[in-house]
């Protein structure tokens, strides 16, 4: 096993993170599970992240990739 949130929050904070870009106002998701489809929309419905988790999510990326190969592009 893995430490750290079940798979669900990974998808959640993902989709919701996404959402949270300025100029993003949609993300495209793929699944044939309706009940993934159904969740994902839930999700959806939750809206952006706080700026907060937004810098905190940012940040963490900037530490594991500190010669700066990724820009928070999606």
């Amino acid at each position: 096993g893995r430490d750290g949130p079940p798979r669900r929050a990974w998808v959640e904070l993902a989709l919701r993170f996404t959402l949270s870009q300025s100029g993003s106002p949609v993300a495209i998701v793929g699944t044939t599970n309706p009940e993934h489809a159904l969740a994902n929309l839930a999700v959806a419905e939750k809206g952006p992240l706080s700026d907060e988790t937004v810098r905190q999510i940012r940040d963490a990326f900037a530490q594991a990739a500190p010669e700066g190969s990724w820009h928070g592009e999606m």
